[in-house]
């Protein structure tokens, strides 16, 4: 089934990975679909700092792409940040700025740490933050999960791009 939707919430809680006083709510994504369904798009301007969700280790960097496009062959041009957190899961920020990575591979990170900033390199067509919480299945497939978010004393997620409380 190729839209098939993915109900698995986090184990951890997260922080939202820029600065909360921006106010910034996730959009629609019409390509997300299967096992990306649960991520979230977060439209922002280039150069927005971007901070670790939870403490972690980095996985997986890349930030030598600066170019764009809305099509399939780009996809491979996105810079990204993958860091794994406890419980097996793991954050990914993708479409950073070219050059926009402030963290190495196998570096520990703490919650709130500057790695990067926001872009629009890769397989977009707008310059926003592509932000999910995922776990391998046991092929290595990875699965984005439903994030669950921390504000304050207060936990919550987004469901189908509604804000409710857990």
């Amino acid at each position: 089934m190729r839209y098939m939707k993915y109900d698995k919430i986090s184990k951890n809680v997260y922080r939202f990975p820029f600065d909360e006083s921006l106010n910034l709510e996730p959009r629609p994504a019409p390509k997300h679909y299967e096992s990306t369904i649960n991520a979230l798009d977060f439209a922002m301007p280039i150069g927005t700092p971007i901070y670790a969700a939870r403490d972690g280790v980095v996985t997986e960097t890349k930030d030598d792409s600066d170019i764009r496009g809305f099509e399939d062959s780009f996809r491979k041009h996105c810079n990204l940040i993958r860091v794994k957190h406890d419980n097996d899961e793991y954050t990914v920020y993708v479409h950073l700025k070219y050059k926009g990575v402030c963290v190495k591979k196998g570096q520990k990170v703490k919650e709130g740490k500057l790695i990067g900033y926001s872009g629009d390199t890769g397989y977009t067509n707008y310059p926003h933050l592509h932000f999910a919480v995922q776990e391998l299945d046991k092929a290595g497939k990875r699965l984005h999960l439903i994030v669950k978010f921390k504000q304050g004393d207060k936990v919550f997620i987004f469901k189908d791009l509604k804000k409710s409380f857990v």
